[in-house]
């Protein structure tokens, strides 16, 4: 994921399953980076691992070093345009969130309420994309782009959705899987 906000739209045969079903809290958050560079279980390109593709595509001084990023809690405006609720800190995704789930517990809850979504920002670039012939099974995510804007160009001129407030048009749909979790907690 280059920097972007995205959401899961479905996973499996669950429809929107990143829409809180009540008001409530986001407590914490969790993403499952790619393999380390020396596991070579999910080789794509050239024999490369999902990290060592997205480092050598998006590790520069353009996008970072590595990856860092953020939930963002996302209000749907109409269609495909979204506001950005709130975010939570940015974090760095390094060393222990390789290939496993790492929890990220929140100091300060983010509040949802029903019908809002949590997406995944990447304020640089995160492995955590795979594709349904890689594992990632029936999925489907869309991406803070402009209709007409998702080809390679489009997702390497990308933005995320920064500026709490902010309305932006999520109108590219893929067929990837993203790999986040969000803690919810009812009221």
């Amino acid at each position: 994921m280059a920097t972007l906000t995205g959401f899961i739209t479905h996973l499996g045969d669950k429809e929107d399953p990143f829409v809180a079903p009540s008001d409530g809290k986001i407590v914490a958050w969790a993403v499952e980076l790619g393999h380390k560079p020396s596991d070579k279980v999910e080789e794509g390109e050239e024999g490369k691992s999902n990290l060592e593709f997205f480092q050598d595509t998006f590790g520069n001084e353009r996008f970072g070093k590595g990856p860092v990023g953020r939930i963002a809690i996302l209000k749907r405006q109409g269609g495909v345009e979204f506001k950005l609720r709130s975010q939570s800190p940015a974090v760095k995704l390094t060393g222990p969130f390789y290939n496993q789930d790492t929890v990220i517990t929140l100091d300060k809850p983010l509040p949802i309420r029903e019908g809002e979504i949590v997406g995944l920002t990447s304020h640089t670039w995160i492995p955590t994309l795979r594709s349904k012939a890689r594992g990632g099974g029936n999925a489907g995510w869309r991406a803070s782009l402009n209709r007409g804007n998702c080809d390679e160009a489009g997702i390497l001129d990308g933005k995320e959705q920064k500026r709490e407030g902010s309305v932006r048009q999520y109108g590219c749909p893929f067929t990837d899987r993203l790999f986040y979790k969000a803690y919810f907690v009812p009221n």
